[in-house]
């Protein structure tokens, strides 16, 4: 419960510096203009409000389900998974890019995917606010539909896992290689499977990489704004992370973003309501 109450309070100060961030950029005192966006903002702000009261509820109910997913269905595709890999690259690609990547570059990658929560969760305050409903329905398709039935259709761990799951050493040399935070993150998510309780953050699933698909998710947000070229360079940089870092085969990536580019496509099915002057704020912004 103490996790929780984290999130939503770590939530709404991300809320509140958003509104902070659009008040220093129009040029207002600090304080009267503050108060004054407040006030011009109320009824997006009471959208803000009612989104954030169902995403922390919303993301609780996907990580316990994640985790009786893991208790019901066995970790099987790990090696088909890998196997695909290879014959999709020539090579393991977690393996090709450790023998290029150096160690300062790893430490790069493992900072920006700690970082992957609060990017999402800042861009999904900002669809609150200027109303781009196709977005956030798409948001809650991916966690809701694609993330659950991955985890049933092709159950796997990841390499980082290949140690615990007993599949022998060829992920050796990529583990011995990490830096302590995806080893420690390893550790913890393995302890909490075989421990079966209820833990924050916790559930193994490869298929798909929710990572991937989420930060396709944030290049998608930026898209056709000042932000695109950093939208982009983040998806990129979470791609190639989600790789290197042992986290997901290269594949999971790649439905990963298929299972983004559907949801939007079939979010764009929905008649919502176009706010064009929002849309040009939105393209304005940074």
């Amino acid at each position: 419960m103490l996790e929780w109450t984290v999130m939503v309070a770590a939530l709404s100060s991300l809320a509140l510096t958003f509104v902070m961030i659009q008040t220093i950029r129009s040029g207002d005192a600090l304080i009267p203009g503050l108060k004054s966006r407040l006030a011009s903002n109320a009824q997006r702000l009471r959208v803000v409000a009612l989104g954030l009261a169902l995403y922390v509820p919303f993301h609780a109910s996907c990580g316990i389900v994640k985790q009786r997913l893991n208790e019901i269905y066995p970790f099987w595709a790990d090696r088909m998974l890998a196997d695909w890999d290879a014959a999709l690259f020539g090579t393991d690609p977690a393996q090709w890019l450790h023998q290029r990547l150096t160690a300062p570059i790893l430490t790069l990658l493992d900072f920006g995917y700690s970082l992957w929560f609060p990017v999402n969760a800042l861009c999904f305050i900002t669809c609150l606010f200027y109303g781009r409903g196709r977005l956030l329905l798409a948001y809650f398709l991916l966690w809701g539909i694609c993330g659950p039935m991955g985890q049933v259709l092709m159950s796997s761990a990841g390499p980082l896992f290949w140690p615990n799951l007993g599949y022998g050493e060829r992920f050796d040399g990529l583990i011995a290689n990490l830096s302590f935070g995806p080893i420690y993150g390893a550790r913890y998510l393995w302890l909490t499977f075989m421990s079966e309780e209820m833990s924050f953050g916790a559930g193994i699933a490869a298929v798909p990489s929710l990572h991937v698909a989420g930060s396709a998710w944030v290049a998608a947000c930026s898209y056709r704004t000042r932000l695109m070229p950093l939208g982009f360079s983040y998806f990129a940089m979470i791609s190639i992370g989600s790789v290197a870092l042992g986290w997901h085969y290269a594949v999971d990536g790649i439905i990963g973003v298929g299972c983004t580019i559907v949801m939007l496509a079939l979010t764009s099915l929905y008649p919502f309501k176009r706010r064009t002057v929002e849309r040009g704020q939105l393209a304005r912004m940074a």
